[in-house]
């Protein structure tokens, strides 16, 4: 019987520490998933006050298309993501509840060996005679180890109430969260229907703009044909800059007067993946390299570096510290531009309708040195570029995850 009741011990401490296994596993991923959620819920604000923005002009763009095409690409994230939680919080009810039934058969066997103590006891005792059982001792020595016999098993009765106690209390434990899971999955269930039909609508009114942009093909070919040009203007000024600078360089390493000059930023190249955002809030409107226009068909644009769609009156941030090597104005889309050196890299800023620093100055990292240009259609744009010497480089590569 002592062999049972340690073998129902046992049985009974694997499942608790099985139970705080399970719960701290779910806990993480519940707060993982939180965190994650937290996430897309800040992509979909910001996308909404931008489009927002860009709505109160009263007139359909370019701009507004963008805006609304992140709004449902977050939104579509927020209902797949809604979905795999539900299904954690499913696999946390099914191991619960795996927990329960293995609590319950640990439960059913202790009470078991329980009655049959009891019935032990009052079977040695002659039915409850305990005074009878222990008068009818033939020596004192047999009298008290009656005694004894009866004391243990009075302890052993105890301890298997407290058992049984414990994992009636464990039991009740789990019942409650499972139905507080439940009544989670519920709610979360309600959320996920509730963005669906959010995301359809915004499905319909995506296309209903797509639409209204493709009646307006001539206009938007015009218009891209100008911001070309535009950006082809930017190229040549980042040529020349880079350039001049490149060729600085060369003739600084030569002389050995200059060899000893600290240079601003030139830990740039082990920042991948870890630069901050040139701007606080927004998204990226236009990616890097080759990609269809979005409403022209069978027209490709090109992108030498991202756009960042953000909010009127943004300030622009440089993203390390450097050094200020061009500040000029592009006629058109472009607006002011500014190029920092950091070592053998550069980073460009353009669409700016103002400029907080000039050429020459030391800029630390997050230091302000500009404000966003909002054009006509409301859009608030920046061009964010990242070099390494004459070699364009990616700045999705740089810039640190949002």
């Amino acid at each position: 019987m002592t062999a049972s009741r340690n073998k129902a011990g046992y049985v009974r401490y694997f499942f608790v520490f099985f139970l705080l296994v399970v719960s701290q596993t779910y806990a993480q991923r519940r707060s993982d998933l939180e965190r994650q959620k937290s996430r897309i819920n800040r992509r979909i604000k910001e996308a909404s006050a931008i489009l927002k923005e860009t709505e109160s002009q009263k007139r359909i763009s370019m701009g507004q298309l963008t805006a609304l095409n992140r709004k449902v690409e977050a939104h579509g994230e927020l209902v797949a993501f809604l979905r795999k939680e539900m299904r954690v919080l499913s696999g946390e009810i099914e191991s619960k509840q795996q927990v329960i039934v293995a609590l319950e058969n640990d439960l059913q066997n202790l009470k078991q060996e329980y009655a049959g103590m009891v019935y032990s006891t009052q079977k040695s005792a002659g039915r409850n005679q305990r005074l009878a059982f222990l008068f009818s001792a033939e020596s004192f020595r047999d009298f008290f180890i009656r005694v004894d016999y009866l004391k243990q098993y009075a302890e052993a009765r105890n301890k298997q109430i407290e058992a049984i106690s414990a994992v009636k209390q464990d039991l009740e434990g789990q019942r409650m969260e499972v139905k507080q899971t439940l009544e989670e999955k519920t709610v979360l269930f309600a959320k996920e229907e509730q963005e669906r039909k959010s995301l359809v609508a915004l499905r319909l009114k995506q296309k209903g703009l797509l639409q209204k942009l493709s009646r307006k093909e001539k206009d938007l070919k015009k218009d891209l044909k100008k911001y070309k040009r535009d950006k082809n203007k930017l190229e040549r000024l980042i040529a020349e800059v880079v350039r001049k600078e490149v060729a600085r360089a060369k003739k600084a390493k030569v002389s050995k007067k200059n060899a000893t000059v600290a240079v601003v930023g030139k830990d740039f190249s082990g920042l991948r993946k870890r630069l901050p955002w040139p701007v606080k809030s927004g998204f990226l409107s236009s990616r890097f390299g080759k990609h269809p226009h979005p409403v022209l068909k069978n027209i490709v644009v090109r992108n030498q570096g991202v756009d960042i769609q953000t909010s009127g009156d943004e300030e622009v941030r440089s993203v390390h510290s450097g050094v200020v090597k061009s500040i000029a104005m592009v006629p058109g889309a472009m607006k002011n531009v500014v190029i920092i050196q950091h070592g053998d890299y550069f980073t460009v800023y353009a669409k700016l309708k103002e400029v907080r620093v000039k050429s020459g100055d030391r800029v630390n990292g997050n230091q302000t040195i500009g404000v966003v240009s909002t054009d006509k259609t409301g859009k608030s744009e920046v061009q964010f570029q990242v070099w390494n010497n004459q070699k364009n480089l990616n700045p999705e590569d740089w810039l640190r995850r949002r």
